[in-house]
């Protein structure tokens, strides 16, 4: 058990100093989008793969894509995976029982592709909805994270031309969508 609590500790530690980093990296503007082509579905699966183990054992985890298996989009990958995993994580914190989806579809009319988490979780109260996206915000100060997570994704989603945002009109827990604009392929 203390190995577990330590390795636990150890990860959270990781993921503050390299959210912090992240952070200065993209006020700064120091950080340059890495623009090449990357495979959607394989981004997807890829993040939910990641945060597979986090999970809670009576929560079904699931990609929902309505694009093709070859579907490619010009963008920073690492970016859009870090958004993904972070949007996926905060709904592994909130989710005991049920499912959390990770969709993705096209608005060619828009010219957008557009990210979903929808999650079967305890949900975000309407008087909160804007304040999450603030740094150094957790709506339950007892789960972990620093607060900067939706943060950094508002600023990587930003850096990419695009946007992150709540559906406030979603009920039964929460989903977040996370939309990036179609580039020609390089």
């Amino acid at each position: 058990n203390m190995s577990k609590s330590i390795m636990e500790n150890s990860d959270l530690l990781s993921t503050l100093v390299n959210d912090i980093l992240d952070m200065t990296s993209l006020e700064s503007g120091k950080y340059v989008m890495k623009m090449e082509k990357a495979n959607v579905n394989d981004i997807c699966n890829i993040a939910v793969n990641t945060v597979m183990h986090r999970k809670a054992p009576d929560v079904e985890l699931l990609v929902s894509s309505l694009l093709p298996d070859d579907y490619i989009v010009v963008t920073d990958k690492m970016r859009v995976k870090q958004v993904l995993i972070n949007m996926l994580t905060n709904a592994e914190k909130n989710t005991t029982h049920g499912r959390i989806v990770l969709g993705v579809s096209l608005d060619e009319k828009n010219e957008m592709l557009t990210f979903s988490v929808a999650d079967t979780g305890i949900g975000v109260p309407r008087d909160k909805i804007k304040e999450i996206f603030e740094r150094f915000r957790k709506l339950d100060m007892y789960k972990q994270g620093s607060g900067l997570g939706l943060n950094i994704c508002r600023m990587i989603a930003e850096r990419l031309g695009g946007n992150i945002d709540i559906d406030p009109n979603y009920t039964g827990g929460a989903r977040f969508t996370f939309s990036i604009p179609l580039r020609q392929q390089i």
